[in-house]
């Protein structure tokens, strides 16, 4: 008796089927993706910069003025950059999401045009392939009063997502 002989694996119409489906699934995932890590970078940058109006905060109820320069608050440099990690560094790398600093002793942010008043305002302008990435929300601003800015394309919802 004669065996017939058993095909095994894919044929190649199977495989490029398989292969047409894989490829829509990943044109679909990446730009979400993208807009995922662009939004996290985000978070990153309100972060620190609810930290830095915190040590203002702190340093006004000790001093009864605002710091003109975040060297003043303690930190490492007058411009810092914000990795990935979350980490703060003095110098800009490849990596560096955002530069920090105080924008205006005064309060006002430049990013946004607001009137001139007491205080202070930091701001977080985005660096690197972040500056290329967010063009909605672009330069983050938070002030004395606790107002909160940007000045993308989109800037109404930059605070709340």
């Amino acid at each position: 008796m004669i065996r017939p002989i058993l095909a095994r694996g894919f044929s190649l119409l199977e495989l490029l089927v398989a292969m047409s489906i894989l490829a829509i699934l990943v044109a679909l995932a990446v730009p979400s993706y993208g807009q995922y890590v662009v939004r996290n970078h985000r978070v990153l940058a309100k972060t620190q910069l609810t930290e830095l109006a915190g040590r203002q905060e702190s340093f006004f109820v000790e001093r009864k003025t605002y710091a003109s320069t975040l060297t003043r608050l303690g930190l490492a440099g007058d411009s810092l950059y914000l990795q990935p990690d979350g980490a703060l560094v003095t110098a800009e790398t490849d990596e560096s999401l955002y530069r920090l600093s105080i924008a205006s002793a005064s309060g006002d942010c430049p990013a946004s045009g607001n009137a001139s008043r007491s205080g202070y305002t930091v701001q977080a302008s985005p660096v690197g392939q972040q500056a290329t990435r967010d063009l909605a929300c672009a330069v983050l601003c938070l002030d004395s009063t606790g107002l909160r800015s940007a000045s993308g394309a989109e800037p109404a919802g930059c605070w709340s997502r």
